[in-house]
């Protein structure tokens, strides 16, 4: 009856690092998924999972409160995994934003129902782009991959560990902006070359109404330079999610 029971508790701190990664992780986190099923999965997975990982996993406090503190730790590594990956997949929607003020959308905000937000048309597009190459390169089944090989590197998490934790999620969140903001660069440079020729037309010709001319001038330099763009940044987001698994591994190792 004693093993039942250690066995059972054991499976209970592998079912609530799973559940972890499914508030958090992208496609996981979506709420287009019924919850239903997200709990059908979580069960599924876990009971996949379990046989493998348990063993990885030292005995579980008798306290009920020590085993509630753990399970609740559990449920925060699953969270930071599945944090870490909806940062980078964030921030394609984040170098949308640089250029949706200039490229003259930043009035057509359109409510996303992935992030549950409302984004310029722009950012949520490079957004489903970044989530797109994430699922053809078999991001999900790495992220799952990683909750299962973490068992082996943290079997149990202690909060002691939570200052390697908060500083690498700092460092991960600067590296976001500035990877974001490197996408953004061509874009954002296109356009400002665009706008400083109206301007400089403004002047040159003031009759022109440079407002009204000048809306589908940025609009279609924006949409082009997009199209001339994407296949290079495909390529820049197969690296991106690259250094995303590699610090995914590297935070594991720390801890």
């Amino acid at each position: 009856m004693d093993i039942l029971v250690l066995q059972f508790e054991k499976f209970l701190l592998v079912l609530a690092r799973i559940s972890g990664l499914f508030f958090t992780a992208p496609l996981f986190s979506s709420p287009n998924i019924p919850y239903p099923i997200k709990a059908g999965l979580i069960l599924l997975i876990s009971l996949v999972v379990a046989p493998i990982s348990i063993g990885f996993i030292g005995n579980p406090p008798e306290n009920m409160m020590s085993l509630a503190i753990l399970v609740t730790s559990e449920i925060l590594i699953g969270l930071l995994i599945g944090l870490f990956a909806q940062f980078i997949v964030s921030l394609f929607t984040i170098s949308g934003e640089f250029y949706s003020v200039p490229m003259g959308f930043a009035i057509s905000n359109v409510y996303d129902p992935m992030s549950e937000v409302e984004q310029p048309v722009i950012g949520q597009l490079i957004g489903l782009f970044g989530l797109l190459v994430f699922v053809t390169i078999g991001g999900p089944q790495t992220i799952l991959y990683a909750v299962i090989n973490s068992f082996k590197s943290v079997s149990l998490f202690s909060f002691s560990q939570a200052n390697i934790i908060s500083v690498s999620v700092i460092e991960l969140f600067c590296k976001m902006f500035t990877t974001a903001l490197k996408i953004a660069i061509p874009m954002v440079a296109v356009l400002f070359l665009v706008n400083l020729s109206l301007g400089l037309l403004s002047k040159a010709a003031p009759l022109i109404n440079v407002m009204v001319v000048g809306f589908p001038i940025t609009i279609i330099a924006g949409l082009i330079t997009l199209f001339f763009i994407f296949p290079v940044l495909y390529s820049a987001t197969l690296s991106i999610f690259d250094g995303l698994f590699s610090d995914i591994d590297q935070l594991l190792a720390r801890l």
